[in-house]
């Protein structure tokens, strides 16, 4: 598993899962879900610095940006082409979800990552999602693989699963119920 873009074909690779449009139309692709982008915050880290009421009040909070070419500043975007952004500063640049997601457990800030990324950490306690009412920016979740007449029986098992898994499982998905 890797987080770069991968070129199927000439990497010999059967299949790619990607949260965003593909670009390459060479490749047969399988929508199988959507995910939400999200902002969280631990409980302490809201009990000592208040919980942001609109997207424009992220300005005045400690923030955790994942970003490996931090430039001092940012602009946080959400709600998609039509939604809204601010320029902010933030407190830490860290250069993967995961080093974010753990500096926001540890009460330094606030974190926006994917759905099925804080999905864990908001279910056991330990980061709430905030800012519930701001339009979220909603990303579909492609299954791609080369076009080939006939998929291996692996290939598509693994794809009905995949289906199933999103189905299964709402929380992780844009619209959880």
């Amino acid at each position: 598993m890797t987080d770069r873009v991968v070129h199927l074909v000439e990497e010999g690779i059967d299949l790619a899962i990607r949260i965003a449009p593909p670009q390459d139309s060479a490749l047969k692709m399988q929508k199988i879900g959507e995910v939400q982008k999200i902002f969280v915050a631990s409980p302490a880290y809201l009990k000592k610095h208040g919980e942001p009421q609109v997207f424009e009040d992220l300005a005045t909070h400690g923030l955790i940006e994942v970003n490996e070419y931090a430039a001092g500043y940012s602009e946080w975007r959400q709600g998609g082409k039509s939604g809204f952004s601010i320029k902010v500063s933030p407190r830490l640049f860290v250069n993967s979800v995961d080093a974010a997601l753990t500096a926001a457990i540890e009460d330094l800030g606030i974190v926006t990552a994917l759905s099925y990324q804080t999905h864990q950490f908001v279910e056991n306690g330990q980061l709430r999602r905030i800012l519930t009412d701001t339009p979220a920016s909603v990303l579909p979740v492609f299954i791609l693989f080369p076009a080939k007449e006939r998929q291996s029986v692996n290939v598509r098992t693994f794809v009905s699963a995949m289906k199933d898994r999103f189905i299964a499982k709402r929380a992780l998905t844009a619209h959880p119920t």
